[in-house]
């Protein structure tokens, strides 16, 4: 309910602002720390930290797409420019699991909520990098375990996790999907799951091609070569986390 998405929206941004500040200042920490053991311990700390910093990253999102208030701005995106951004954004985690993570080129434009689709192709390409123990994931397909058809629509529901009835930290939250079916159903567009055991899953979603006559959204992330010698303002109103990032 509203209340409820309110109270998730306002707990998520207080606790993860100190959050991020631990985060950062444990790495920092990790960098510095040479001994064995408490280079053990910052690494248990790292994975709790990064855990915690996913846990409420997915809360804030599900509070924000069920927040009647949130109103999704179609228009013309290009594909490739998304795809790009998501690569680059998820390339690494791909290599450090054995992975290979590839998008086939495109020239399509869609009509959709560029910020909306880039949270849903995000965590749709990050669930899958997750359960695929091998081979490779082209988006979005994944090689893991599959999903039976008695379950197919309970992974779209928060905190579902079929294969970690431990709750491993390490295996996700249990959000990624149920974010995607909120970003999904707000911006009206289709999606279908196909699964077999032992083989894989693939997500399937169904998009509106943009007007020829219309130019593609560029979707906006920072190069760090342009930003080279230049210099950057942060703001932020927590002491923590500005200490934080000055450490850094």
């Amino acid at each position: 309910n509203q209340a409820q998405s309110r109270f998730l929206a306002a707990a998520s941004h207080d606790l993860r602002q100190p959050v991020v500040a631990i985060g950062l200042l444990v790495g920092l920490l990790r960098e510095q720390v040479q001994a064995p053991e408490q280079r053990r311990l910052l690494d248990r700390t790292h994975e709790a930290t990064r855990a915690l910093e996913d846990l409420l990253r997915g809360l804030l999102d599900l509070s924000r797409l069920d927040n009647v208030a949130v109103q999704p701005a179609p228009q013309p995106v290009a594909l490739q420019a998304l795809f790009d951004a998501i690569d680059a954004h998820e390339h690494t985690t791909a290599l450090a699991s054995g992975l290979r993570l590839r998008f086939r080129p495109t020239g399509l434009v869609v009509l959709s909520d560029p910020l909306l689709l880039e949270q849903i192709l995000r965590n749709l390409v990050s669930n899958a990098l997750r359960y695929t123990a091998r081979g490779g994931v082209l988006v979005v397909w994944d090689t893991g375990r599959g999903i039976a058809p008695a379950d197919q629509q309970r992974v779209f529901e928060a905190f579902v996790q079929l294969d970690n009835p431990e709750r491993d930290r390490r295996k996700g939250q249990g959000l990624g999907l149920a974010i995607v079916r909120r970003g999904i159903d707000l911006l009206g567009h289709g999606l279908a799951l196909r699964s077999q055991l032992g083989r894989g899953s693939c997500f399937t979603i169904s998009l509106p091609a943009a007007s020829a006559s219309h130019a593609p959204m560029a979707i906006g992330h920072a190069d760090g070569q342009a930003l080279a010698g230049q210099r950057i303002w942060l703001l932020d109103d927590d002491p923590a986390l500005r200490a934080a990032m000055l450490a850094r």
